[in-house]
């Protein structure tokens, strides 16, 4: 049974009195804990009494009239103070208390408690402790069978929503997991965060520059709500949706830790899906898989019967992507099932061709710092052709600034050539006979032709940037024009010249 504030200050030895909020001497005591920080709401829950000397009282009355409110709003039962010796009726260490403090409590009915200095606050939690030893027994009965869930979820008896409902059903609320940054699950089959959660638990994220705390609360369309860390290496977060009862913070963090268990058996799955995945995607570019094999395995692993696209994602230090964006993790939270495979530069993504897949690429394409997307595949053999143009289609979008090029789109970015296929023509076809004559003559005629066009055709910063004669330059043009067929006077010709040597850049071996 509970200790109530009227009864707590009637035990002799405690020396404590009521200075203000006589109307909540009702109020039930559950714990009592010492919490000297500003916001002493986020380590301590509803029905516990906050203990301090005065160091988490603020100062000046409208700071302590606000001060009061969060206490009362919180849930707790009251606050207690340690008096100071040498002037009754103040605390040992805050700030001078306000009548303002003390209005608003006897407004809200909100206990707020005065104990002599003489006695420690362990002597109050010690008697807050034996009150509540029944409470604390219906607690621990809870708990064991919060990880008798875990026992059933770990044998393959029940599925990780079973599991999550029945964690829910024990803590009294309902129960979602999160990924911080989207407020979506972090895996396929996991029930999504309502909408009227989801936004106010959106605005709380958005105020906060440090890291959460053990747990919020924050109101979701006027039901109390709860969100914990859970700790796994991703920190997901666990909400929790009061139904009419009490949240228990300590209940709940059990139930986190759980869910923990649960993320990171899942996080390991997904990673050895992910190494599975890509293996197969490298076997089918190597061509040691053919396509009627790597049809059957690509539906062993969930993704479809086709036809596919690759998807490139830009990878790497050349790129503006710091991996905090997990592709990958995305697509299989919305249940599209992929390959990825890292290479050179980009990260590429096998899926099957349809809207979803597309749609949740573009999502965070932009995140990624631009994707391109082949065209449809319907023969695996030619795996490796959709690759060089996903890749092609990326460095469109990487140049132009847009967030998803996608090969079967009439993009203007895509100003011939239009794929990958396409530049390797372009490029055989007006660079290739510069390139065979700079390999017989050891020559350096294509690194001429890119420096002239980059210098604007100026004679004499292009010589300078190769070190060489202005004669010496003229010299080379004359034989790049020979070679190319093509006339560098000619601003057709030139701009010819520039896409072969744009196409060249782009096309990255595989």
């Amino acid at each position: 049974m509970a200790l109530t504030i009227r009864e707590l200050i009637r035990i002799p030895n405690l020396r404590t009195r009521l200075y203000a909020g006589r109307s909540g001497e009702s109020r039930d005591v559950s714990w009592a804990g010492v919490c000297e920080l500003p916001d002493p709401t986020e380590w301590l829950s509803e029905g516990d009494l906050l203990m301090t000397i005065g160091l988490a009282v603020p100062r000046g009355a409208k700071a302590q009239t606000a001060w009061i409110e969060q206490l009362a709003g919180s849930g707790l039962s009251g606050v207690a103070l340690c008096e100071s010796g040498d002037a009754p009726g103040s605390a040992m260490r805050s700030p001078p208390l306000t009548p303002a403090l003390r209005e608003t409590a006897d407004r809200l009915g909100f206990p707020v408690l005065m104990v002599e200095h003489q006695v420690p606050f362990v002597a109050v939690a010690h008697a807050v402790q034996h009150a509540s030893s029944r409470s604390e027994h219906e607690r621990l009965v809870k708990i064991m069978r919060l990880y008798e869930s875990l026992r059933s979820s770990r044998t393959g008896s029940t599925s990780v929503a079973q599991t999550l409902a029945t964690l829910a059903e024990t803590c009294g609320c309902q129960l979602f997991v999160i990924d911080r940054a989207t407020l979506r699950p972090p895996f396929p089959g996991w029930p999504g965060l309502r909408a009227d959660v989801a936004e106010s638990l959106a605005g709380l994220l958005a105020e906060r520059t440090e890291p959460l705390a053990a747990w919020v609360r924050f109101d979701a369309a006027a039901a109390p709500a709860m969100a914990l860390v859970i700790p796994t290496k991703d920190a997901e977060v666990m909400v929790a949706v009061g139904l009419g009862e009490p949240l228990d913070p300590l209940l709940l963090q059990h139930a986190a830790t759980i869910m923990a268990v649960e993320v990171e058996r899942w996080q390991a799955e997904r990673e050895r899906s992910r190494r599975l995945g890509g293996d197969l995607f490298r076997r089918m570019l190597e061509g040691r898989v053919g396509h009627e094999t790597a049809v059957a395995m690509l539906r062993e692993h969930g993704c479809g019967m086709g036809p596919w696209v690759v998807a490139a994602t830009a990878h790497g230090r050349p790129w503006p992507h710091d991996g905090s964006v997990d592709l990958h993790a995305r697509l299989d939270a919305a249940g599209i099932r992929c390959l990825e495979l890292e290479q050179g530069d980009a990260l590429y993504t096998l899926i099957e061709n349809g809207e979803s897949a597309r749609r949740a690429i573009e999502e965070v394409a932009a995140e990624l710092g631009g994707a391109g997307i082949s065209g449809p595949v319907t023969n695996l053999d030619t795996i490796g052709s959709a690759l060089r143009d996903a890749r092609w289609a990326l460095g469109a979008a990487l140049d132009s600034g847009a967030a998803v090029v996608d090969q079967t789109d009439d993009h203007d970015e895509l100003v011939a050539p239009r794929s990958a296929s396409e530049a390797e023509l372009l490029v055989a076809r007006l660079l290739g006979p510069l390139r065979a004559y700079d390999e017989s003559h050891r020559s350096d005629l294509e690194r001429t032709l890119e420096v002239f066009l980059e210098e604007n055709r100026s004679w004499q910063r292009a010589a300078a940037r190769l070190h060489v004669h202005k004669q010496t330059l003229v010299y080379r043009v004359r034989q790049i024009e020979a070679l190319t067929e093509r006339d560098l006077s000619s601003t057709a010709d030139v701009a010819r010249l520039w896409l072969a040597l744009e196409a060249s850049k782009r096309l990255v071996p595989v």
